[in-house]
């Protein structure tokens, strides 16, 4: 899977990416047909020796409460 939108900017800058009404986000062009329904999103980078070697995902969390406090 290619990693770019919303994922590929977590992926990019090391740092936490969200969105919580991804349906009306520019993202969703990038989806491909029949993928699952998203209504909010959060990417986090998983980071060794200062290089982001993976990203967790968490979507559809209710009541678009996906919220990050830095």
């Amino acid at each position: 899977m290619p990693i770019r939108g919303l994922r590929g900017e977590t992926y990019r800058t090391g740092k936490v990416a969200y969105h919580n009404d991804f349906r009306r986000s520019k993202w969703t062009k990038l989806m491909l047909k029949g993928h699952v329904r998203l209504n909010n999103v959060m990417f986090a980078p998983l980071i060794i020796d200062k290089k982001t070697v993976g990203i967790i995902g968490l979507a559809n969390s209710p009541a678009n409460s996906l919220n990050v406090t830095l």
